[in-house]
């Protein structure tokens, strides 16, 4: 009789630890929302287009959207994207760039006048000749500047051609950047992902913990953001989305101008310094980073004494991926605040979150398995 009490004692334990596992290791992807409800979308130009559930095939014009898709799992839904998010260096488009070599999708065209062409034909294809889209039901992401757009006539012109399109081309805010996931995760699995709620929480959790700090107004590190063009360094303004992100991490962005019209402007970063002084914190685009003349005249420009932070180029995008860059920056102003978003983490970070959890999952079951011997050893 005690052996059958051991037996079945075992046999609770053994099954508690699966339980554990299943706990542990399996990870929520989406929230909200349900498999196959319809749902409506309007973009930024007004344009409504309604889905009877998630689409199975996409068009992704812009990197950060093609990031965006391929984050929420939906890199086999995509036929067709720009040229840029073929030729990007980041390993996040490793899969995309499979699905190209195997003639899955295409990806030769951009918006501007000398591949405006190429991306029109390739869209084309895709629903005549390759069959892989539905004009009816799948959809087209388009992002850009109007100059491309609309005086470029791409967006008449796959209107002409009865295709279903959704404009985002003045995404400058954090704030933005979140709805426009939610809006593609509605649309590529029909549910709202949880990227979405993680990208809330990160602005969340800085906004507290400087309350909490007592680091608010001018207690705020002062920062901005740089870059080059037309042989020149153009700071961040109201409008660019670095700025905005360093807003989100709750700095002092020092170089919005209102009285500027573009997301960038020329403007001295030495006279910047004299006048904020070197505790302020640069945000250097990709650009300058991986010049060494750039990045050295902008050293003589500003000092050694200076902090300068790279930042990944999509990060400065409409991507989920925009998350990873606020809180490097966060963690660039406030070191000793947010030590864990130093400049030095990795983008991969889910990779080791799953790590983490299979190990304790493992740990879980061994301490379990151990006590199920001692028992059966003890009677």
């Amino acid at each position: 009789m005690a052996s059958d009490n051991t037996t079945k004692a075992c046999m609770a334990l053994f099954i508690a630890g699966l339980f554990i596992i299943s706990a542990l290791v399996v990870i929520p992807v989406d929230t909200d929302g349900a498999d196959g409800a319809g749902f409506t979308i309007t973009d930024q130009k007004g344009n409504e287009v309604s889905f009877d559930g998630p689409v199975d095939h996409i068009v992704t014009v812009g990197k950060g959207i093609t990031a965006t898709v391929i984050q929420l799992g939906a890199v086999d839904k995509i036929v067709v994207a720009d040229k840029y998010s073929n030729t990007d260096e980041s390993s996040l488009f490793d899969a995309f760039r499979a699905r190209v070599s195997e003639g899955k999708a295409t990806a030769g065209g951009t918006i501007f006048d000398s591949g405006r062409e190429s991306l029109k034909a390739e869209i084309i294809d895709a629903a005549d000749k390759e069959k892989r889209f539905d004009r009816a039901k799948d959809v087209v992401l388009l992002t850009g500047s109007d100059t491309y757009l609309v005086k470029g006539g791409l967006i008449d012109f796959l209107k002409n051609e009865s295709f279903r399109v959704l404009v985002w081309n003045d995404v400058y805010e954090y704030d933005d950047i979140i709805a426009l996931v939610k809006d593609i995760s509605m649309i590529v699995t029909g549910k709202v992902s949880s990227d979405v709620d993680d990208m809330k929480a990160v602005k969340e959790k800085v906004s507290s913990k400087l309350s909490e700090n007592g680091i608010i107004d001018a207690k705020k590190t002062k920062a901005f953001y740089v870059t080059y063009s037309g042989n020149v360094f153009k700071v961040g303004n109201k409008g660019s989305i670095a700025t905005s992100m360093i807003e989100a991490a709750e700095g002092n962005a020092i170089t919005i101008d209102t009285s500027k019209k573009g997301t960038t402007y020329e403007r001295n970063l030495t006279e910047i310094i004299e006048t904020h002084g070197k505790d302020v914190v640069i945000f250097a685009d990709n650009t300058i980073m991986k010049n060494e003349k750039y990045l050295s005249d902008l050293r003589q420009a500003v000092g050694n004494d200076v902090k300068v932070v790279g930042l990944n180029p999509l990060w400065n995008n409409y991507s989920i991926e925009s998350m990873e860059g606020v809180k490097t920056i966060a963690g660039a102003m406030y070191s000793d605040i947010f030590p864990e978003w130093d400049t030095s983490k990795s983008a991969d970070s889910s990779d080791d979150n799953i790590i983490i959890y299979v190990s304790a999952a493992v740990g879980a079951c061994v301490l379990i398995l151990c006590a199920a011997v001692y028992l059966m050893r003890r009677n």
